[in-house]
C-alpha cells in the first residue's frame, strides 16, 4: 500500500512532526509529489483511507489532478513556498522544471533569479532576472535586478536601474498570478 499525506518510514517521532508541526498545506505539496510517484511506479488507483489530520487532503489531491494544472504554474508555486522556506536549491530546482514546460514563463524566471541571488551565484541570477524583465517590465522586478548588479559590482547598471525606478511613476502590476505577491517579503 501507499501513503499520500503520510511520508516516509513513519516513527513515533515523525508522526508527531507531520501532523503537529508541518501544515496542511505543505504536506499537501509534498502529497502531489507522493502521488505522482506512485503513479509512476505502476499505481493505477490511490486511496489514502485516513488522512493523519489533513480534512479531505486526499480527495482535494484527486481533484486537482483530474484538473490538470499548468506545470509551470504548479512548479513555480512549490518554487515559490521553497524560496520562502529558504530552500533555494529546491526552488531553483522547481524553477528550472516550470521554464522547462514554458520557457517564457515570467514568474519562474523571477523565482529562479531570486533563488539564484540568495545563493550568490549572481551571474546566472542577473540573466535570468534581465529575462523576466524583458518578458514584463514590472517596477518591483527591475528593483531585484538592480539589487543583483549591486550585490556583483557592477555599479553603473545598479544606478542605470536605479534612475529607470525614480523616473517610472507605474506602480506594480500583476497580470499572470495575484499568488505571486507572495515572494515580496
Amino acid at each position: 500500500h501507499t501513503h499520500v499525506l503520510l511520508q516516509g518510514d513513519i516513527t513515533a517521532e515523525d508522526y508527531d512532526k507531520q501532523l503537529l508541526k508541518e501544515s496542511i498545506a505543505y504536506r499537501a505539496i509534498q502529497a502531489t509529489q507522493s502521488a505522482v510517484r506512485a503513479l509512476n511506479n505502476g499505481f493505477t488507483t490511490i486511496r489514502d483511507l485516513e488522512t493523519e489530520g489533513a480534512g479531505y487532503g486526499d480527495v482535494e489531491i484527486k481533484q486537482a489532478i483530474e484538473f490538470k494544472p499548468k506545470l509551470a504554474e504548479l512548479r513555480t508555486a512549490l518554487g515559490i513556498i521553497l524560496h520562502l522556506a529558504r530552500r533555494y536549491d529546491e526552488a531553483i530546482a522547481q524553477a528550472d522544471m516550470a521554464l522547462d514546460s514554458e520557457p517564457e514563463f515570467f514568474p519562474a524566471r523571477v523565482v529562479l533569479g531570486r533563488a539564484l541571488v540568495q545563493q550568490v551565484r549572481l551571474a546566472e541570477a542577473i540573466k535570468h532576472l534581465e529575462k523576466a524583465v524583458r518578458l514584463e517590465n514590472v517596477p518591483w522586478v527591475l528593483g531585484y535586478l538592480g539589487y543583483a548588479y549591486g550585490l556583483s559590482g557592477r555599479q553603473r547598471e545598479a544606478l542605470s536601474v536605479l534612475s529607470q525606478l525614480g523616473n517610472n511613476p507605474r506602480r506594480p502590476t500583476f497580470r499572470r498570478m495575484p499568488w505571486f505577491l507572495s515572494i515580496q517579503g
